[in-house]
């Protein structure tokens, strides 16, 4: 029989799009699977919504510590050995489950599968093969120096900018935060721009919130862009901000790093492991006054791009390898996976 898998699906205030998320896995899984829906501490309906699926769908209520902490939990509780992840916004194909487990048969010394993914963008274009595009993308972050990157774009100002970059994310809470924050600074700061670059769901309130502070002069919100042109952006900047409230280790803070620039960020899930005083500054989540101080800390410093760049810049080969690497060392002697 065929080795059976652990789905985990961690989650936290995702009630609308969870079931969607259940159903993609059920419709990929097999007798003996399983599916673990850990609740990272949601206020919302997600246990209901769990409660209306059957066997093989397990709910599991942790406190709210972020997505990574939310897969250490499902890792501790799942029964097999082999391990499929989720997010809960997102879906499976039909036959991702079953390809996967026959590569994982096939090829006993594999310590992990990873598939290609299908990006539906806010105009409702689909991108059917992101991983060619990534293979094309050597190294993380901009090759350009910020001095190159400012004369790509057309604005005659100062470019002393907060930029941030985020796709197709529900940010109401952080942006609004953040744009209370750079109103508080702006004011000593005139001369400081903010660039919002992406897409989502909340964008009119983000933008009605700007209003409610008089700001769109100095805070732009801008449309999507690809992936090479999100680079530019972080190299044309003075700072990269992320004021997320739970993160795993995101691409965007290595990306920044990558490009030469200082971040602000929250003290939250993987970010502490990877931005230091030597990089940028962490703040605590939810709170505007901080972000406001973290932000005037870092704009107010002397940072070396190269400097920063040096030590967190490589390829993403190089960042693969330290993964394999991360993953080797689970595997205990006999093949056998270690939880």
């Amino acid at each position: 029989m065929a080795a059976a898998i652990t789905a985990i699906i961690p989650t936290y205030n995702r009630s609308v799009l969870l079931a969607r998320a259940i159903r993609s896995v059920l419709a990929t899984v097999q007798d003996g699977d399983e599916i673990l829906v850990v609740d990272d501490g949601s206020t919302d309906n997600t246990k209901e919504v769990v409660q209306t699926f059957g066997e093989p769908v397990h709910y599991h209520w942790t406190p709210n510590s972020g997505p990574g902490a939310a897969r250490n939990t499902g890792m501790r509780l799942a029964k097999h050995d082999l391990i499929a992840f989720l997010d809960s916004d997102d879906e499976y194909s039909p036959e991702k489950l079953l390809l996967q487990r026959q590569v994982m048969e096939k090829y006993p010394d594999l310590v992990f599968c990873f598939s290609n993914l299908e990006f539906k963008g806010s105009d409702g274009v689909y991108i059917n093969d992101l991983l060619s595009v990534w293979q094309t993308d050597k190294n993380i972050g901009s090759p350009f120096p910020t001095k190159h990157a400012r004369e790509l774009f057309p604005w005659d100002r100062v470019f002393k900018c907060v930029q941030v970059a985020r796709r197709n994310s529900r940010l109401r809470h952080t942006l609004r935060e953040l744009v209370e924050a750079v109103a508080l600074i702006h004011v000593q700061r005139p001369l400081l721009h903010v660039y919002l670059v992406g897409e989502g769901p909340d964008r009119s309130i983000i933008q009605s919130a700007i209003g409610d502070v008089d700001a769109s002069s100095y805070i732009h919100v801008l449309p999507s862009c690809g992936f090479d042109e999100v680079a530019l952006w972080m190299a044309a900047a003075d700072v990269v901000t992320l004021p997320s409230y739970m993160e795993g280790c995101p691409n965007a803070v290595l990306e920044a790093l990558a490009c030469g620039r200082p971040v602000v960020a929250t003290n939250v899930g993987g970010i502490p492991e990877i931005l230091n005083e030597s990089c940028g500054c962490l703040v605590p989540p939810r709170d505007a006054k901080a972000l406001a101080h973290g932000l005037s800390s870092v704009l107010d410093k002397t940072w070396d791009p190269e400097e920063i760049s040096a030590v967190h810049g490589r390829s993403w080969n190089a960042f693969a390898d330290e993964l394999l690497a991360v993953f080797q060392s689970l595997v205990v002697p006999g093949g056998y996976r270690a939880k």
